[in-house]
């Protein structure tokens, strides 16, 4: 399915349109009068106008003090208003054919950091927000359902399904913690799992496929390149050798504006 649009198709990043012309205009500045205020040069500014150039949170957050207007007015579409989360868990079985689907207007949001088979971080020294930001649109089937983004590095997923996800593609996921309720997990979905080791000291993001089974959950790389191994758990996604592996996200966009379905 392709969705109405996460973001132009203007290569490898991902740069979400904005208003910053029709605001500017509705002051009376030029180009170099805004690149002034924010203090970047007129070419940088005027890339950054045209979506030639991406437009990072702080940038974001300056323009909007500058132009005395929301951040989320700066990126075209504006932020979506979502329903309110259900509490009661069958309610939120129920509330997906019954809420009134969100706008489908574009939100932004950070990169939380990048999915890296086999690369396990120091939780103490890796951040989780990188400084970029992508743009998507609300899910309608759970619009309360939080969004999250991350940037792919690596060919683990270079043969996945129903389309390859590849080094430098951008994931933007539902987080399963706010859709458990809703979603009954199957085989064949992608997710994004964390595993962590040494009592939570080091971890691993990485998107993967899951394949069920009676007694376990298997995470499958979906890769041309043979170094790549499944993460197998119980189906309770308990491991036996004090690791502990959990979905964080179901993914809904890959940066190309494919839509998965689940």
């Amino acid at each position: 399915m392709i969705a109405s649009g996460i973001v132009p198709d203007m290569g490898k990043k991902p740069h979400p349109p904005n208003n910053l012309k029709k605001l500017r205009e509705k002051q009376g500045w030029s180009q170099e009068d805004m690149a002034t205020k924010l203090g970047m040069s007129k070419g940088g500014y005027v890339k950054v106008e045209d979506s030639d150039r991406g437009l990072k949170a702080d940038r974001i957050a300056k323009a909007a003090e500058v132009l005395g207007v929301a951040p989320s007015e700066i990126i075209e579409g504006g932020e979506a208003v979502p329903t309110a989360v259900p509490t009661d868990a069958s309610a939120r079985e129920q509330t997906p054919s019954q809420a009134t689907p969100a706008s489908r207007g574009f939100s932004f949001k950070k990169v939380t950091g990048t999915l890296s088979a086999g690369i396990f971080k120091d939780v103490e020294i890796h951040g989780d927000e990188l400084d970029e930001v992508v743009s998507a649109p609300p899910s309608t089937k759970y619009p309360w359902a939080r969004q999250f983004a991350w940037r792919v590095e690596g060919d683990s997923m270079d043969q996945a399904s129903p389309k390859p996800i590849s080094d430098g593609d951008y994931v933007i996921g539902l987080s399963y913690e706010g859709i458990e309720g809703a979603v009954t997990l199957r085989s064949g979905l992608n997710v994004v799992v964390r595993q962590t080791l040494d009592n939570g000291q080091s971890y691993e993001e990485t998107v993967k496929e899951l394949v069920l089974s009676e007694t376990a959950a298997e995470f499958h790389p979906r890769s041309s390149n043979p170094k790549h191994k499944p993460i197998i758990v119980k189906r309770d996604l308990t491991a036996d050798d004090g690791r502990k592996v959990e979905i964080r996200a179901l993914v809904q966009y890959v940066f190309d504006n494919h839509e998965t379905e689940f």
